[in-house]
């Protein structure tokens, strides 16, 4: 038992590093990374200098030290000391650095920005959320902001059509050739500030790093239940998706048809407890099945599969209507593979 908890804290250790396969064209981790191709897919890029140049039909994972990012994707998260974005597109933006500079893009949607000096001259279609040292906002910005920042400075041509909302101590400087819509002085807090983005990216980062605890237990104190989950293919996603929703639904009818009678309480009890441990594994074993459908090829190592898949479901599930696909078919697909592997059932 001492072994196999020294070995999980090894492999924690090792997993919070993100070292990928540079194989892998999904997965990019070298010194120097340019990127030019174009990706269909989830993509993970790091290095110490890192520069996009592409289209990827996903999510996009940038981190490095210097990171230069001229490419298009439906989501992106980046991360590094200097960030430079430019003629970008992509719909919502989740960045962070020491400096951050969004020029000449464009954000359909929402941007959540967390670094020393944020500059921003670009096209945002909704709200954008900064905490930081200093705020220069250049660009268009056609919901509100909320910025935790020391200083505040919106330059010529810049233009706000919602509200912006700043701490009362901030030095806040506006141009006469600029369209603000509204201010607000309120009281913030950095844990104010944080409340939204903690209410969805926070806590599925929170909820993440806690399954995955959970999975690397479970996968070293009883791997055969993992291997049990690899032998079931591709052909098989309808018919666990098709049993698991079904025992979500016939579980609790079940369980509160025998709460009618008297000797039935305890087994009743018992189905609605089996089915709670049921639908909170449901995303771990849905993750790991669908990582080796997808992903067997090009990471061999079940730990860190395991680790990949499971955060492109939480990442899945941070996305507006997407996230409820994401549930539904991550309960019933879950759910449905424990029911065949409790029955024996191919």
């Amino acid at each position: 038992m001492k072994r196999k908890l020294r070995l999980l804290l090894i492999l924690l250790l090792v997993l919070v590093t993100p070292v990928y396969a540079s194989s892998n064209n999904l997965f990019v981790a070298e010194d120097s990374v340019t990127e030019t191709e174009e990706k269909s897919g989830t993509t993970f890029v790091a290095g110490n200098d890192v520069t996009t140049k592409n289209k990827v039909d996903g999510i996009s994972f940038v981190a490095g030290n210097n990171v230069d990012i001229n490419s298009s994707s439906d989501y992106l998260f980046a991360a590094g000391n200097d960030v430079k974005i430019e003629n970008a597109s992509f719909r919502d933006g989740f960045i962070a650095g020491s400096s951050v500079e969004i020029t000449d893009s464009i954000v359909e949607r929402d941007l959540y920005v967390a670094a020393s000096t944020v500059r921003l001259s670009s096209t945002i279609g909704r709200d954008v959320r900064v905490a930081s040292g200093t705020l220069v906002i250049t660009g268009t910005i056609n919901g509100d902001v909320e910025a935790y920042c020391g200083t505040i400075e919106v330059k010529d041509g810049a233009v706000i059509k919602g509200v912006l909302r700043y701490d009362e101590d901030t030095k806040v400087t506006i141009s006469e050739n600029a369209t603000v819509n509204a201010t607000e002085k309120v009281k913030l807090s950095t844990k104010s500030f944080f409340a939204k983005l903690k209410s969805d990216f926070l806590d599925s980062i929170f909820s993440f790093l806690n399954m995955l605890v959970l999975g690397l237990i479970l996968m070293l104190l009883v791997p055969k239940i993992f291997e049990k989950i690899k032998t079931y293919g591709k052909e098989s996603i309808l018919s666990n998706l098709g049993i698991g929703l079904l025992a979500t639904l016939a579980i609790p009818i079940a369980a509160i048809m025998l709460l009618i009678t008297m000797v039935g309480i305890s087994t009743s009890l018992l189905l609605l407890d089996f089915l709670i441990v049921m639908l909170y594994l449901s995303t771990l074993f849905t993750s790991y099945y669908l990582g080796n459908i997808i992903l067997s090829k090009k990471i061999k190592n079940k730990y860190l599969l395991l680790t990949v898949s499971l955060l492109i479901i939480y990442l899945l599930k941070l996305i507006p209507f997407v996230k409820i696909v994401v549930a539904i078919c991550t309960i019933g697909i879950g759910i449905g593979l424990m029911i065949r592997i409790l029955f024996k059932r191919k």
